[in-house]
């Protein structure tokens, strides 16, 4: 019985223990917005995809690399002969005329005992019978060592080029996550903030409305300004449910973002004013931006490189190529008449003469390719200037915008207080309530409008001016 209790003891264990920790896999995963960049660059899909092509360019510069090393092939053959011709029936019987043959030779000189033996050395010495020659089976095996290549040369430093590229591509795709993320993280917040602000109003208007109620019902105001009420009320209501769906999007980009799953609740525990703070959003400095120093610029150097390799490799075509080799054959069949060496070492020498000017032009294509792409280049980094100048002015105008929309949603959040207490003491109607409401919501959407546009020019700006990271060779 105790052995029994035991048993199921370890059978249930296992799964009371994930029935434990099942609570903790359903948590919300609370974020501030650093934490959310750091979750990014691990789990973002770009990112990961990025960082998969720089692990493939590592394999490509092996797999350059091993073209210059020693090569090893092996074949092996098998054949047999149907009919076997009456020429060869009749080397059958060398193994007889094999002391005939060497005395002869050797009698009158011809020969000396070394040179006979290396030429007869493959033939049988014993008669054999026709079947014995209709097969054959030999095993090569080849080994190469390339010794000299130009192309190869350039092929291994353009694929050290290519891996180059792509991390400087992986550092480019973590920058525009960045501002991405920003971007995200500060739409949530802006919305979360938006429909704080809506709370307040509809719970204020709500508690206005029950008491005009009451008041029409003693006969102190009229209907029509409770129905105006209502209906501002109503309204709220319904800018509410449009921002509760506003906001399930933008959490949802925000996951897609991260590269977290769409089913994971997510918690952000940032406030916009730290967003602000962290980003340095309302820093006054100046603004240093060298394009050197920019990754997109690099990406264009990268790839200029590659383009003065391409034109390298065309002009190796002009040159030889070197390489030894060692081949071994191993035959099966004894009595086969063989006369291939079973080891044999030599150099290959492949020169190119003449092409009918075939590489010439290929070179001349290659320098106009190289050209063209110095004129991309020229082209992309004064865009690179003007777009740094752009988003600037992007900022500063966002900046003063954010400054001027943040006094004036203030100012009406005065006069929206002022008119209610105006509106209770039956100074101000509900009409005047009203739109001082309209006005306070516009001027608040208005700032949280501008608070986005100020992120964003900021979050695109620090991306530009944002240096790359050198890479080692």
């Amino acid at each position: 019985m105790r052995n029994l209790f035991a048993l199921t003891l370890l059978f249930i264990l296992p799964f009371w223990g994930q029935a434990q920790q099942e609570p903790d896999k359903k948590a919300d995963s609370v974020f501030t917005l650093q934490e959310a960049i750091d979750y990014a660059r691990e789990n973002n899909y770009d990112v990961a995809k990025a960082r998969l092509e720089v692990t493939k360019a590592r394999k490509k510069v092996w797999e350059t690399t091993a073209i210059g090393l020693p090569q090893i092939s092996g074949k092996f053959d098998y054949s047999y002969m149907l009919t076997v011709p009456e020429t060869l029936e009749q080397f059958s019987d060398l193994g007889a005329l094999f002391n005939p043959i060497y005395y002869s030779l050797n009698s009158v000189g011809v020969l000396n005992d070394q040179q006979l033996e290396g030429i007869l050395a493959n033939m049988p010495t014993e008669t054999v019978s026709k079947d014995d020659i209709r097969w054959g089976a030999t095993l090569d095996v080849t080994l190469t060592q390339l010794i000299f290549n130009g192309s190869y040369i350039v092929g291994l430093q353009a694929s050290k080029t290519y891996q180059h590229l792509s991390k400087y591509m992986e550092q480019q795709s973590v920058a525009e996550l960045e501002e991405m993320i920003t971007n995200a993280y500060s739409g949530v917040l802006i919305a979360k903030e938006s429909m704080a602000v809506l709370d307040d109003i509809l719970k204020a208007t709500n508690t206005t409305v029950a008491e005009m109620e009451a008041m029409y019902e003693e006969g102190f105001v009229e209907n029509t300004d409770v129905d105006q009420l209502k209906l501002t009320a109503a309204t709220i209501e319904t800018s509410k449910k449009n921002l509760e769906l506003q906001i399930q999007t933008a959490r949802e980009m925000l996951k897609l973002s991260m590269g977290m799953s769409l089913e994971h609740p997510l918690k952000l525990s940032d406030k916009l004013d730290n967003v602000l703070t962290h980003k340095e959003v309302l820093t006054t400095k100046e603004f240093d931006f060298d394009v050197t120093k920019n990754i997109n610029y690099q990406l264009l150097e990268t790839q200029e490189k590659l383009t003065e390799l391409d034109l390298k490799n065309s002009k190796a075509d002009f040159l030889p190529t070197v390489a030894a080799f060692y081949n071994h054959q191993e035959n099966f069949n004894d009595n086969s008449f063989n006369l291939t060496p079973p080891d044999v070492v030599g150099v290959s020498v492949n020169i190119p003469i003449f092409s009918s000017w075939g590489r010439m032009s290929k070179v001349a294509q290659k320098e106009i390719e190289l050209e063209q792409t110095r004129l991309d280049k020229a082209k992309a980094t004064s865009g690179l200037q003007i777009q740094y100048r752009n988003t600037l002015n992007q900022y500063l105008t966002a900046k003063n915008t954010y400054l001027n929309n943040k006094s004036n949603m203030e100012l009406a959040r005065r006069i929206y207080e002022k008119t209610q207490i105006k509106n209770k003491e039956g100074v101000a109607s509900s009409f005047d309530l009203s739109q001082a409401q309209t006005q306070f919501l516009q001027a608040q959407g208005n700032y949280f409008q501008s608070v986005m546009l100020l992120i964003e020019a900021k979050a695109g700006l620090d991306k530009l001016s944002h240096p790359y990271q050198p890479l080692n060779d």
